[in-house]
């Protein structure tokens, strides 16, 4: 064995005995840090702790598209909606691909040059060589074809930011929709927990009579079929819910588990009519600008019918090899062709938007006033409902259930008055359902809470 084997391997046992995590067996070891203290009377809930690391996380990744687990305001939703709605994310590619057309319209006068070589010879020794002759033309703009161009291309980028804009009012609508549907949804919820809790307790109760010999088995059949029909009911509403939670998160971007905890109806309309001036409103200044990008594209046409000027320069030889140069110019006069089709096109496609631009105008305007007084009628309904319908109904629920103990009356009366009552809250809550698609319309025109 050689004798560098030994301190070699020694050395190396050495350093591994000396490596962190490997102490001695029997050696002293630190005792682990004690947790941090918390503070005088407050005890922290089990899975607490997790709780907070899940939130550092989030916090961390500084992801707004991260999961969430309640709705936020309906502000916050709205400014969600606008930003990251699919139909937004597609507006703004299609702004982009406006751009792209400013690089083909920033162009230089000077287009691609064009390069001919022309040979020839006479016969019967007319000519003693061949002759040769090459030109190249160079097309140059002198018309301005350029401006033309980039006021299009401009004309095109402005278009397409009016239809982003109209499409982020759209998309803010969706979401406006969306959540009343879930708040509405998870009312609806919490008001047949309720009545299945009573109608529950009502057929333990009955079953028990049964057995005593106190009630009839009708009466027994009849509370187990009122739990059942809650049961449908509940069931229904929470699919609902589960619907608009799933609406609400692909109109933000974002994935949702519970409601918010807002309020119930929308917020209150304002004193100020929803459309001032109906040229201001998305959709009209989507046509208009619309209108104004076949105008430029007219423009356009009517400028290219005026071809480009082409500076021509000659270089040859003549038939006894001397050297020939030379240049000259062409053109092309705009006498029988001038774009006449395109120039038709563009006008046409400019009035269609003109019009559109006017009927939409009128249109939301009209909309936006029969809106205003509709909502104006729901909300005296909403308030019938709430000030002296749903009172009455709960006075009738608890008499029917007053005369049923005391002996005078039946199980029938008290279902009917609760049926009643339930039929009260839900069309409250359809009617509600009903100002939140209103609103929703509202701001489909306007961009914002009317």
């Amino acid at each position: 064995m050689p004798k560098w084997i030994l301190p070699v391997v020694a050395g190396l046992f050495f350093c591994t005995s000396l490596a962190p995590g490997a102490s001695a067996q029997g050696a002293p070891q630190k005792p682990p840090l004690p947790a941090p203290a918390a503070s005088p009377g407050v005890t922290a809930a089990p899975g607490e702790t997790a709780r907070d690391d899940a939130a550092d996380e989030e916090a961390e990744s500084g992801d707004g598209a991260a999961p969430a687990s309640a709705v936020p305001s309906l502000a916050r939703v709205m400014e969600l909606a606008k930003d990251r709605a699919p139909a937004v994310a597609i507006a703004r590619a299609n702004v982009e691909v406006g751009r792209s057309a400013m690089v083909g319209a920033r162009l230089g006068p000077l287009a691609n040059p064009y390069v001919e070589v022309l040979a020839d010879r006479g016969s019967s020794g007319a000519t003693r060589d061949v002759t040769v002759q090459g030109n190249l033309w160079l097309p140059l703009e002198v018309s301005g074809q350029r401006e033309k161009r980039e006021a299009e291309a401009q004309a095109l980028v402005t278009w397409a930011g009016a239809e982003a804009k109209a499409t982020r009012a759209s998309s803010a609508a969706d979401a406006v929709r969306a959540y009343g549907q879930l708040v509405v949804a998870d009312a609806r919820i919490r008001a047949l927990a309720e009545l299945a809790e009573v109608a529950r307790a009502e057929a333990k109760y009955y079953d028990g009579r049964l057995v005593a010999g106190d009630a009839t088995e009708l009466d027994a059949k009849l509370a187990e079929l009122e739990v059942a029909r809650h049961a449908v009911a509940l069931a229904e509403g929470k699919a609902d819910r589960a619907r608009a939670l799933a609406a609400v998160g692909v109109a933000t971007g974002s994935t949702y588990t519970e409601a918010p905890t807002g309020a119930l109806a929308p917020p209150a309309p304002k004193a100020a009519p929803p459309v001032k001036d109906p040229a201001a409103l998305p959709a009209v200044q989507a046509s208009a600008a619309q209108a104004t990008y076949h105008a430029r594209e007219k423009d356009r046409h009517a400028i290219e019918a005026h071809t480009p000027l082409n500076l021509v320069l000659t270089v040859g030889r003549g038939d006894l090899g001397e050297l020939r140069v030379g240049g000259g110019l062409a053109w092309s006069l705009p006498v029988l062709r001038t774009n006449q089709g395109e120039q038709a096109r563009a006008e046409a496609n400019r009035s269609k938007a003109t019009v559109e631009r006017d009927l939409k105008a009128r249109v939301a305007t009209a909309t936006a006033d029969g809106l205003t007084r509709e909502r104006a009628e729901l909300r005296k309904a909403i308030e019938t409902i709430t000030r002296l319908a749903e009172p009455a109904a709960k006075a009738t629920v608890e008499a029917a259930v007053a005369m049923e103990k005391a002996g005078k009356g039946d199980l029938l009366r008290v279902l009917t008055a609760r049926r009643d009552l339930a039929l009260l809250e839900s069309r409250r809550l359809d009617l509600l359902q009903r100002e939140w698609n209103l609103v929703g319309d509202l701001v489909a025109l306007t961009g914002d809470l009317p």
